[in-house]
């Protein structure tokens, strides 16, 4: 919280307050109308307000309804719509007014508005709402507002602009919809009424799409993805999958519903061809390089993995995804993006080179344009319009006749250019949007003292004066203004993560721009509007929105706000009382004398005389109030003898009997430091409050009793009553200086601790011996070797201390960082050389910093993809910054015992030696060994070593499933009651048949667990269904999965179309990714499962190896230490290396460590797909590996002067179940077609069939066909 205050300081300060000259009654309304006249007084609007709706129709009426609701909602009023009678608040039908226009006069006596329309009516009352105090329009009841009066005003109002709107870009960080109906409630305030959903780019796919889920089930997850801490201005790598990440239909439509209500319409943006690397790494067939390596990426950027515009399969599959986009989106404009596409795909693609040539086309751009042109006919089938980026047209060699005969709606923005753009899309008679790179991009930079992110180049800042100052489609000739459709603030999210961060850099850019859509340019003026945002803090402060301070005004006349307790500091809360005086707040510690009295025990809040410095109960006299994160204005009261917990917020009783007590493991965010009544400031600058809990009756305070409840910290009615709730807060050791943090008791060499993580990624785990080879790592398990002792320490002047831990089972020593490395920070030793690690307690009192080296350790996720389950050190982002806390570098530092667990069973046989780490007092029976199968009896106690018997319960029968490859089958486990016998018979696995198992059939007795390894074989391929463990040793003829395990240049290694080794980040499931040893002497050679060819032997060459019929031998050495493979040339020290792009190469030793593992098999099937000519010579022969029962999609090529006759052997394609030979016949081409002969839903009948249901002699051209009833895509 120290990093706010100061952040907020920082730009409070920098942004230069100025203190506002009101010369004219002040009207807090936002966007400012075309016309208002403000009059003298007010009207005072009466609890039993009539709201008359005479006369309107349904849909105006309902509008009324829901003001008066929203009015109730937030007052506490009883005001009504009525049909008949006086009314002193009049609604009117005027039809001479526009769509969104309306009316508004408030006088003295009452308000009457008039619109034509229900949105104008709307809008409206948005502007009703917005004059009243804050709470109404936030929705929020609040008891100290006492009157609701309107100022005098005369408004005729409409909107400078149709179009005023506001994009979110969720594909680079997702946002929750509850997150984005919290922008949709700002945008309602200020009279916005488009909301642009940017739901798809490279770095994630967001809508379930029912016919391609492997857009959500590939697309929706990314790699990896870097996060923005904004209160500690840093940022990193969260180093796990991003994701899946995705909206369902279900959610969509619910936030249409939500914007709906109001009156905002929803444009869903599936950005394509380009910044579709998400769509590509999910259907691959459908670009340009279908065998090439596509991943959703991690990172911002434009990537060159682009739609195949010339394949008809791809333009399908495009046209496919916007048929339930618009099922979904009831709304007339469609946006398919089309900006920053690279043509370089393109150029090199055959397809797209021949559709080049028969178009006759002057340059690859106008590829693009014909794409633009073929979704445009597809969506104004439905009745839609598309809208585009403004490359479209801009961008060099673009078609813009195509173009401009879509009658797209063009966004006009890019770099430098948005003023040209604008200028071009008008005067071809095409609505533009403007909203142009930097001002208008609201997700830059707003000052230098903002967090890293984008913005800021040179110096140069986009704050809300420079967005307001901007003049939209100023060089836009006269006659084309017609087109002008409006304004939009554009937010994309490469380096914003999280809503706060989001909602600071938004706003109030934001508003802003709705201004800038609303008011005329003449009426607009900045002074005035920073009045108005000024005061506009205090409704967004009600929605709990965090917004940028900057050019935000200090309104004279306004008291100083009071000083609350600095969350730096800790505090004796010593009592004001009378005959209570110098006492002060102690948490009770066991051995405490107060314990037995007046129900005192330990862990309650009591009084005490204060202590000295050296006394045992020092720390229990100290307090932090910590702030609510969440933004609520309350605190957590942390006692510091006891920092992760805080104060139970709930007393034992409402009353003088109730108690405080403690919670040594949570935070509660419940209490209330009054800063109003009982506030106030000694003549020694000591500040005095009063406190209570949320979770209490208002009037319940925290009270130092008197003698008859023993001095007991209660409940009381009224702080002032004696001044015994009233607490003088006086620091300790006066204020920390800059260079100092707070101090923390000394742990004692020998002693024993438990670093357990603080954040949110990683809370509950700790730091252990987790059997890494050379690093620490973490672990939530409680019988993790969590434990470390302390070796030596060192209190230093800065209140940390430097200690040395080894730790308490495994006797290995936190040592030395390592060098950096990109994405991953820097190595941890552990081993037997312990280094200085340096705990220093955080200035917010929360939690611990630990670091070695000054570099902050950070847990690395179980998942990550390297060194997952470790601890690294410092900035995973930059070598030179500080590690963020969001990144797991907040600690807790735990006192704790060990207990031994010695397990066996009736019979006195070990069932295994158990350690755990306990904090101290905590019982051993706390936590007790859980043992499959087994039921707790009975222990015995010495010390801290403690003997449990155990009693069978249950029998699992297990089967680990493998093919004579080795690799799993499938595993299968029954769970059995003790006793009686059991008759062994392995599982039927699908796709599987039983080989070799020597235990079918017989009999065992149910008194033991047994687990059986049965073989089964397949006359499928072996794909992936899941990688399995990491293997130590080769077997000759086994399968295995093979993983450079570089630390950025990791990837599973496979082979692609071209038949060379490549690599991705993870594990796909074709069989491509399995490769087959075969043992040469003592060496293997490596086949690639999927061609049934081999990796010859490597050489420097950069060029990527290309697997040969011909085989090679490596020699495999693994190294125990570093846990991975070295892999060489048996002839030679050249060994397995990888290039950048993850394509394999060699280099000199010791080369790219590997991982090898095992796998679990999903079974795919081979159709092969052959081409002859009439007279049965091969054209081509392909295959194609299905998983076992998904479907498969016949793609036949083109062939040069010949069409497709015939299509035999493509039955059961629906459910591939076997290995299917299919024979596409191509003969001379010459066909036509015929008459229709079959309606377009039958397709049982033989023959070759277009879409429409026309019956074709062959196929001569690009497209998808029915051929003998089934589904052929022609390419």
């Amino acid at each position: 919280m120290k990093h706010l205050l100061t952040f907020l300081l920082v730009v409070l300060t920098s942004c230069g307050m100025l203190r506002a000259q009101e010369t004219a009654p002040f009207v807090n309304l936002t966007p400012k109308p075309k016309t208002m006249t403000v009059g003298a007084g007010s009207y005072v609007i009466p609890a039993d307000l009539k709201v008359s709706a005479t006369g309107l129709p349904d849909d105006m009426a309902q509008e009324v309804g829901r003001f008066v609701a929203d009015l109730n909602g937030a007052t506490g009023f009883n005001a009504a719509a009525v049909a008949s009678g006086t009314a002193a608040f009049t609604v009117s039908v005027d039809k001479s007014l526009p769509e969104e226009g309306y009316t508004l006069s408030v006088t003295t006596d009452g308000v009457s508005v008039a619109a034509s329309t229900p949105i104008g009516l709307y809008y409206a009352f948005q502007s009703v709402k917005k004059m009243l105090p804050a709470n109404v329009m936030a929705g929020v009841k609040d008891a100290s507002v006492t009157e609701y009066a309107l100022p005098v005003v005369e408004i005729a109002d409409e909107p400078r602009f149709g179009y005023r709107g506001f994009m979110l870009d969720v594909s680079r960080h997702f946002f929750t919809t509850d997150e984005v109906k919290r922008m949709l409630d700002v945008m309602s305030y200020y009279k916005l009424n488009r909301f642009h959903w940017h739901l798809s780019d490279d770095q994630g796919w967001r809508m379930e799409i029912e016919k391609y889920p492997r857009l959500t089930t590939v697309g929706a997850t990314a790699p990896n993805s870097r996060f923005t801490d904004m209160w500690t201005k840093t940022q990193y790598w969260i180093n796990r999958p991003y994701g899946p990440y995705f909206y369902t239909k279900d959610e969509l439509r619910d936030v249409v519903a939500y914007a709906k209500e109001r009156h905002i319409e929803i444009i869903p943006e599936f950005d394509m061809p380009g910044h579709f690397c998400a769509a590509m790494a999910a259907y691959p067939e459908f670009s340009c390089n279908p065998d090439g390596n596509h991943e959703v990426w991690s990172d911002g950027g434009i990537s060159s993995d682009v739609l195949n515009v010339a394949n008809p399969g791809a333009v399908q599959f495009a046209k496919d995804v916007l048929t339930e986009v618009m099922e979904v989106f009831p709304y007339p404009v469609v946006h398919i993006g089309g900006d920053e596409c690279p043509t370089g795909a393109w150029e090199g693609n055959a397809e797209c080179q021949a559709l080049y040539s028969k178009l006759g086309m002057t340059s690859y751009r106008q590829l693009q344009s014909h794409f633009i042109k073929q979704l445009d006919e597809h969506v104004k089938a439905s009745g839609r319009t598309l809208s585009l980026w403004d490359e479209s047209i801009s961008a060099s060699g673009a078609d813009t006749d195509m173009v401009k005969s879509t009658d797209a709606f063009i966004y006009c923005w890019t770099v430098g250019t948005a003023d040209a753009a604008a200028k071009q899309g008008t005067a071809l008679g095409l609505r533009c949007i403007y909203t142009p790179w930097g001002p208008y991009y609201i997700n830059r930079r707003q000052d230098a003292n903002d967090p890293p992110g984008a913005g800021g180049n040179g110096g140069t800042f986009d704050h809300v004066k420079r967005t307001y100052d901007t003049v939209p489609f100023s060089t836009v000739a006269s006659k084309d203004r017609e087109y002008c459709y409006g304004v939009q603030g554009t937010f994309w999210c490469e380096h914003v993560s999280d809503r706060e961060y989001m909602e600071y850099l938004a706003l109030p850019r934001l508003i802003a721009i709705a201004e800038a859509g609303w008011t005329p340019q003449d009426g607009k003026n900045f002074a005035d509007f920073q009045k108005r945002i000024s005061a506009d803090t205090k409704l967004l402060d009600y929605g709990g929105y965090l917004y940028a301070p900057y050019f935000l005004l200090n309104q004279g006349g306004e008291e100083p706000k009071p000083v609350t307790p600095d969350p730096t500091k800790w505090y004796r809360l010593v009592s004001q009382a009378s005959n209570r005086e110098g006492l002060c707040v102690e948490l009770l510690a066991e051995g405490s004398p107060k314990i037995g009295t007046n129900n005192a025990q330990v862990d309650r809040l009591w009084s005490n005389a204060q202590a000295d410095e050296n006394a045992a109960n020092y720390p229990y006299q100290f307090w932090a109030f910590v702030p609510d994160p969440a933004g609520s204005g309350r605190y957590a009261m942390v006692c510091q003898a006891a920092p992760e917990g805080s104060v139970n917020p709930v007393p034992t009783a409402a009353n003088n009997t109730g108690r405080w007590d403690y919670d040594r493991s949570g935070r509660h965010y419940d209490f209330i430091v009054d800063t109003d009544t009982y506030y106030g400031e000694t003549s020694e600058g000591v500040y005095h409050y009063a406190i209570r809990s949320a979770r209490t009756a208002e009037g319940v305070w925290m009270n130092t009793a008197l003698g008859g409840q023993g001095f007991a910290i209660n409940c009381y009615n009224d702080p002032a009553d004696g001044n015994g709730g009233i607490f003088h807060f006086y620091p300790e050791g006066g204020e920390l200086a800059d260079d100092q943090y707070p101090a923390f008791p000394e742990l004692g060499v020998g002693s024993m601790v438990r670093i357990t993580n603080m954040s949110d990624d990683f809370e509950g785990s700790s730091m252990a011996d987790t059997g890494l080879a050379s690093s620490p790592g973490h672990s939530s398990d409680p019988w993790a070797a969590d434990a470390w002792t302390v070796i030596a320490e060192t209190v230093n002047a800065d209140n940390s201390h430097t200690l040395r831990l080894q730790n308490s089972v495994s006797s290995r020593s936190i040592g030395a960082v390592g060098d950096y490395t990109a994405r991953m920070g820097r190595p941890v030793a552990l081993g037997s050389t312990a280094a200085d690690v340096v705990v220093c307690r955080n200035r917010d009192n929360r939690n611990y910093t630990v670091s070695v080296g000054g570099h902050g350790l950070w847990p690395v996720p179980a998942n990550s993809l390297s060194a997952p389950g470790s601890v690294r050190a410092g900035s995973n982002v930059d070598q030179n910054a500080q590690v963020s806390p969001r990144q797991g570098a907040e600690w807790s530092v735990t006192p704790v015992q060990l207990f031994t667990y010695i397990c066996r069973d009736e019979s006195g046989d070990d069932l295994g030696t158990f350690i755990r780490s306990a904090a101290i007092g905590e019982s051993f029976s706390s936590l007790l060994p859980t043992i499959k199968n087994h039921q707790f009896e009975s222990g015995q106690i010495d010390g801290n070593t403690i003997t449990l018997t155990y009693r069978r319960v249950s029998v699992s029968v297990s089967y680990v499933c493998r093919t004579p490859e080795g690799a799993i089958a499938g595993r299968v486990e029954e769970t059995l009651p003790v006793g009686g016998e059991h008759k062994v018979s392995a599982p039927e696995l699908p796709y599987f048949e039983l080989s070799e198992f020597d235990g079918q059939d017989t009999t065992v007795a149910l008194d033991k667990d047994y687990s059986f390894s049965p073989v089964y074989t397949t006359d499928a391929v072996h794909g992936v269904r899941a990688v399995g463990d990491p293997v130590t040793s080769l077997a000759d003829g086994h399968n295995y999965l093979l993983r450079d395990a570089h630390t950025v240049r990791h990837a599973y290694r496979y082979a692609n179309g071209a038949r060379q080794v490549s690599g991705t980040r993870g594990a796909g499931e074709s069989p491509y990714y399995v490769w087959q040893l075969g043992a040469k002497g003592r060496n293997f050679t490596v086949k690639n499962v999927g061609y049934g060819q081999y990796v010859p032997a490597v050489t420097t060459a950069t060029t990527p190896v290309t697997l040969s019929k011909t085989s090679s031998s490596f020699t495999f050495t693994y190294s125990a230490s570093n846990e991975s493979w070295t892999i060489k040339n048996s002839g030679n020290a050249i060994c397995w290396d990888g290039l950048e792009s993850l394509m394999m190469v060699g280099w000199n030793s010791p080369g790219h460590p590997y991982e090898i593992f095992e796998y679990e098999v999903l079974p795919h099937y081979a159709v092969t797909v052959t081409g002859v000519d009439n007279e049965g010579v091969q054209l081509f022969s392909n295959v194609n590996y299905v998983p076992a029962g998904e479907s498969f999609s016949l793609v036949a090529p083109v062939r040069e002067g010949m069409a497709v006759s015939d299509i035999a052997g493509a039955e059961g394609l629906d459910k591939v179940e076997g290995n299917i030979e299919i024979t596409v016949t191509y003969v001379p081409d010459g066909s036509g077609l015929e008459s229709i002969v079959a309606p377009a839903g039958d397709r049982s009948v033989k023959g070759i069939y277009d879409l429409q249901g026309r019956r074709l002699n062959a196929i001569s051209r690009p497209g998808v066909y029915i051929v003998n009833g089934a589904k052929a895509v022609i390419r």
